[in-house]
């Protein structure tokens, strides 16, 4: 009897052993293979792009995703469901419901095959608006504004204010090339319209201000307000109203051309003149790389001459900016391959050759022992001493040191003071907070008449000045050599919040 019972509970544990193995084998199998759904697939009736996401839901459940790999070309693979009734695809976004034989198609289509299903949504219009003006005076009522890219009008619309307009961009990728037609006047955007244009979402609003001038060829010039020595900046000039033109630009002495963003065999160099040839009405920009060479502390100002030629016999001014000015730099300035006589105004907080110099490239910096009559390395910069600092012809274009590594010491310290011997030429540095002042401010306090020559500030290798005048400007942060034909001692001027 124990024996039966002890059978029949192993046969127990057996059968339900053999429901759980059978229960997690039909809990396991693999799913019903994809219904393949693929077809054309538009936005605004162009093929949607590369990259554009197509989803496809039912009842809220997400069935299937992917992105386009083909423009204009998209494939789905969906999960199987019995009724495919309310399913909703998205492209980019945009929801797309399909018509109902759409889903007759979806739910009686033999598995083994693809059903086509064409996408097309609509994104809703970018509006532009702003001001608009012909010959600087607002537009009239009634005035015709159309947009048009690639010869393929995007937008249309009349002026109701005037001086306003507002108008509604078919949706696109990349608005580059995009034409205004004020009219029947073309003109272009300017850098800072075109990217907030191709920046702008679908449904968004921005404001582009329109101008034109009707009548007459035009040319206009746009410059930066200022320049520093030795960097490169753009010009930019809008040409309308012409077409088979050239622009003959007459640039600044000094200043180098870079390059533009015209076809280099359509322009031609002939010293500071730059002539760019051109088709059609267009907005250009031209590179130039400002010249190292201005006196510390100072504006140079600078002008800029053009000419439009209309491709027949006549000529007319470019108008727009015409001048700029070139600025030199704040701090100490290195430049390569070159005597670089640098100072410091005062005590520094740190005056380790080392923390100064820690973010230009150079060889050595050296002070001049007149005493001794020999270089000597330097690894503290001290006020009112002058140092050579050698720079590598290797270096491209010029260094600064910013003023950020020349914080004053925040010790009360007194102005620095130098004995001068007769017969001897000092490395003398400027000190004092002010910008420039005369020689004469600068050394008669304490050695006037006791020296001759003065010879500095070096620019790009090359002095200002070697003079006996001293209504000559001293400048910060740079050094000059002074002739001292008495013995004295010279003072220096300390740090001022004033």
């Amino acid at each position: 009897m124990k024996k039966i019972c002890i059978k029949t509970a192993i046969a127990i544990q057996l059968i339900i052993l053999l429901s759980l193995v059978s229960f997690t084998v039909a809990a396991e199998q693999p799913p019903e293979p994809p219904l393949v759904v693929k077809g054309d697939v538009e936005i605004n009736d162009e093929p949607a792009p590369e990259g554009t996401q197509i989803t496809a839901k039912l009842d809220g459940e997400l069935i299937a995703k992917s992105t386009v790999e083909k423009a204009g070309k998209y494939e789905l693979h969906l999960l199987k469901k019995d009724d495919y009734t309310g399913i909703k695809f998205n492209v980019a976004g945009i929801e797309y419901n399909p018509d109902s034989d759409t889903i007759t198609n979806l739910n009686d289509t033999d598995p083994t095959k693809a059903v086509y299903v064409n996408l097309s949504v609509e994104q809703p219009p970018v509006t532009v608006k702003g001001n608009v003006e012909i010959n600087g005076n607002p537009a009239p009522v009634g005035t015709k504004i159309l947009a048009n890219l690639n010869d393929s009008l995007i937008g249309n619309s009349t002026v109701k204010t005037p001086g306003d307009y507002e108008l509604q961009l078919l949706n696109k990728d990349n608005y580059e090339g995009i034409i205004f037609n004020v009219s029947g006047t073309t003109t272009q955007l300017n850098t800072k319209s075109f990217e907030n244009l191709n920046n702008a979402s679908p449904g968004s609003t921005i404001n582009i201000n329109l101008s034109v001038i009707s009548g007459e060829p035009s040319a206009e010039r746009n410059l930066p307000d200022e320049v520093v020595i030795d960097e490169e900046f753009n010009a930019t000039v809008n040409v309308t109203g012409v077409r088979n033109t050239s622009v003959t630009e007459t640039v600044p002495d000094g200043f180098k051309y870079v390059g533009s963003t015209i076809s280099e065999a359509n322009v031609v160099q002939n010293e500071n003149k730059i002539t760019f040839e051109l088709e059609k009405p267009t907005s250009f920009k031209y590179t130039l790389k400002a010249p190292m060479t201005i006196e510390p502390y100072t504006k140079d100002n600078c002008k800029f001459n053009g000419i439009l030629n209309d491709g027949e016999t006549k000529q007319y001014q470019v108008c727009g900016d015409a001048e700029l000015d070139m600025i030199h730099p704040d701090g100490i300035v290195l430049y390569p391959g070159a005597r670089n006589m640098v100072s410091v105004p005062y005590a520094l907080n740190n005056s380790s050759v080392d923390h100064v110099f820690s973010d230009v490239d150079y060889t050595a910096v050296s002070y001049w022992n007149a005493s001794a009559g020999m270089w000597e390395p330097a690894s503290e910069l001290e006020p009112l001493r002058a140092y050579q600092v050698v720079v590598s012809d290797d270096c491209e274009g010029v260094q600064v040191i910013s003023e950020s590594r020349l914080k004053p010491s925040d010790k009360l310290v007194p102005p620095a003071s130098m004995t001068v011997e007769a017969g001897n030429t000092y490395a003398l540095g400027y000190t004092g907070t002010q910008d420039k002042r005369t020689i004469a401010e600068t050394l008669n306090p304490s050695i006037e008449g006791k020296y001759e020559t003065v010879t500095g500030p070096y620019i790009n290798g090359t002095p200002l000045y070697d003079t006996v005048n001293y209504d000559y400007k001293m400048s910060k942060c740079y050094g000059f050599w002074v002739n001292i034909k008495e013995n004295g001692t010279l003072h220096g001027f300390g740090y001022s919040t004033n």
